[in-house]
């Protein structure tokens, strides 16, 4: 197809995807921003009329808002935003928030249903396990389907496979982490696990159903997304590394503490290590990094969403810790002693 010099300017570029033969720049004095430029993509195996616009040096890959994708989008808005909401008033009964007087903060109608319990361990394992092999279901049938209509997995192959080894690294190392690394001492409340499971679930599917239909967005020296996606693959993986070493630390010390609460050791951050001192809940701060250098490599609006959910609903169950641990008195800081000089004391900051 042939495209005129006209039609094109200096910010935008029209890239051609002739089957194998790859990327061809057909106006080689484009001048390039990566703050600025736009990508235009189109793909010439589907003779398909709809584009990829890449924004920013790829920090917003836009879409058309078909239909579907707007149902889609808002039903996930409404749950991640019900979520945020609820944590933010009552916070979601589980873990060290699970127990009957967080339970009774809950609306009558809905008390009952927290009251129905299943064991931690199987519902984080199956609310993981949920969440990677939806994502990877989704997938597998947009590949077979892609192959058939052309010749490739994903209409951005090297895009999308990135996206998967993500998600599924993230999922599978949650799964086995829950199975042979954390100490559970109490159970979850089947309303909980229900909630966690489709909020996860869903995000995946709906990042899939995105990420599918983005053209034309290779990963190359040369693209003018290089830089950014770099940077999000290493964001990912000190965020996926630093929030394993926090599980490992937060495993040893509860080993040491017993599960009996009667005669449960508490620890002081300062005992958690450094880490602790730094961050109050390291674990989910390096959480929320992976989620997010993860969405802005996808970029589209679902990747967003996720990233948003992820960092909102995380800093508050931060906040809900930190005043958990000042209750348990487990917060330090320097004060005078009666004789002036320097002690350290447990108190509530």
């Amino acid at each position: 197809r042939k495209v005129s010099p006209s039609s094109l300017n200096c910010c935008h570029i029209t890239i051609l995807l002739p089957g194998a033969l790859g990327l061809q720049i057909v106006w080689p004095r484009i001048k390039f921003s990566a703050a600025l430029s736009v990508t235009r993509i189109v793909h010439l195996d589907t003779m398909s009329d709809s584009a990829t616009e890449i924004l920013g040096g790829g920090m917003l890959v836009q879409l058309e808002w078909s239909t579907a994708n707007i149902a889609l989008f808002s039903v996930c808005v409404i749950t991640l935003s019900s979520l945020v909401f609820y944590e933010c008033l009552l916070g979601l009964p589980y873990s060290k928030f699970g127990k009957q007087e967080h339970i009774v903060k809950a609306p009558g109608p809905i008390q009952k249903f927290f009251h129905y319990r299943i064991s931690t361990r199987v519902a984080w394992i199956t609310a993981y396990s949920s969440a990677a092999l939806g994502y990877a279901i989704l997938f597998v049938y947009y590949a077979l389907e892609n192959q058939e209509r052309i010749g490739k997995y994903a209409p951005s192959e090297t895009y999308s496979l990135i996206l998967l080894i993500g998600w599924e690294v993230n999922f599978i190392k949650r799964v086995l982490e829950c199975a042979f690394l954390h100490i559970f001492s109490d159970t979850v409340p089947i309303l909980t696990f229900a909630v966690i499971t489709f909020g996860y679930t869903h995000l995946g599917l709906l990042c899939v159903y995105f990420s599918n239909q983005v053209q034309g967005y290779e990963i190359s020296s040369g693209s003018p997304t290089f830089t950014k996606d770099i940077l999000c693959i290493v964001g990912y993986c000190v965020g996926m590394s630093t929030n394993f070493y926090a599980h490992v630390r937060l495993r040893n010390i509860r080993k040491q503490s017993g599960q009996d609460e009667a005669i449960k050791k508490y620890f002081s951050l300062e005992e958690l290590g450094p880490l602790f001192q730094i961050f109050v809940c390291p674990q989910y701060v390096f959480e929320i990094l992976h989620f997010v250098c993860w969405s802005i490599f996808g970029a589209t609006a679902a990747h967003y969403l996720v990233a948003f959910g992820v960092t909102s609903y995380l800093s508050l169950r931060t906040k809900s810790t930190y005043q958990w641990y000042k209750a348990k008195g487990l917060v330090k800081r320097q004060v005078e002693d009666a004789e002036g000089g320097a002690a350290t004391h447990y108190i509530e900051t």
